[in-house]
C-alpha cells in the first residue's frame, strides 16, 4: 500500500530510520512542539544526525501561531515541514487550530 501512494504521488517511499542515516528527507525540517496552556515552545530538528535547536516559547493563542507558521514557511520557503507535538489536552486543540 505505501508504494502504492507514493507512486501516485511520485515520490519514493522513505523511513524515518533510512532517511536518518542517510540524510535524505522529504521534509525541510522537523518541528517539534511542547504545548501548554499558555505557551508553546519549540525546537527545530533538521534531516540528517545534527543536534535538534530549541528555538523558545511564544504565546499559545491562533493570532501568534499563524504569525509563528508563516514565519516558519518563510524561513524554510515554503518547504514541506514535519510537526511533533506532545497528545495531551492542551496539544489536541493545537492539532484542531
Amino acid at each position: 500500500m505505501k508504494d502504492v501512494i507514493a507512486n501516485e504521488i511520485h515520490k519514493q517511499p522513505v523511513s524515518a530510520l533510512n532517511a536518518m542515516i542517510t540524510g535524505t528527507s522529504p521534509y525541510s525540517a522537523f518541528i517539534g512542539l511542547d504545548v501548554h496552556k499558555d505557551t508553546i515552545a519549540w525546537a527545530v530538528a533538521l534531516p540528517g544526525r545534527a543536534e535538534p535547536e530549541y528555538r523558545g516559547e511564544f504565546a499559545h493563542q491562533p493570532k501568534t501561531v499563524s504569525k509563528w507558521l508563516a514565519r516558519l514557511s518563510t524561513e524554510f520557503d515554503g518547504a514541506v515541514l514535519r510537526f511533533c507535538y506532545e497528545a495531551g489536552p492542551c496539544g489536541y486543540g493545537l492539532y484542531r487550530e
